[in-house]
């Protein structure tokens, strides 16, 4: 096996915060394998919800094929998920801050794999805007371990890599 941060095996910038908190936690993860659960799936059903109605993709028919493609995942989503899922990204939608061209759209889920400092990471942004001065990161949240505040320290080493891999392409 590849020892973890090589470039064959690069550490997942959505698993700073863990490695942060319990380095251990990130080597039984590459041993055993990662078995996220219904909370990854229902993020990564979310981020392509959001994702699809910024390619133009109607707000219900983007909810659907994300419900549709969650569905086969390890960790398929229940009844409370899926409506969670639906108020999420219709209320993303709704939000007169999200329309138009703010979103550059070669950004959406743009894979990350880059080196820093001899370690390796990889991960994918959810979207990159144009802000008023500069462009902007944005990685929406599903979280239930964080809550106001603690969200921004519990995800800012995440962020960080994410923001330092995305000046490689913008």
């Amino acid at each position: 096996m590849n020892p973890l941060g090589s470039k064959d095996n690069p550490i997942r910038c959505s698993s700073l915060p863990m490695l942060l908190t319990c380095s251990g936690f990130i080597r039984m993860r590459e041993m055993y394998g990662d078995e996220s659960g219904v909370a990854a799936t229902l993020g990564t059903a979310v981020g392509r919800g959001i994702e699809l109605w910024h390619l133009g993709t109607p707000v219900d028919e983007a909810i659907e094929i994300a419900k549709k493609e969650a569905s086969g995942q390890a960790a398929p989503l229940g009844k409370k998920e899926l409506d969670e899922l639906t108020l999420v990204v219709t209320s993303y939608a709704e939000d007169e801050r999200n329309a138009g061209d703010v979103v550059l759209t070669d950004s959406l889920e743009l894979e990350l794999t880059f080196e820093y400092g001899g370690i390796w990471f990889s991960g994918h942004v959810d979207q990159i805007r144009r802000g008023a001065e500069f462009l902007e990161l944005w990685d929406v949240k599903m979280t239930r371990r964080y809550t106001g505040t603690q969200a921004v320290s519990g995800y800012a080493a995440q962020l960080c890599a994410y923001a330092y891999g995305a000046t490689l392409f913008y």
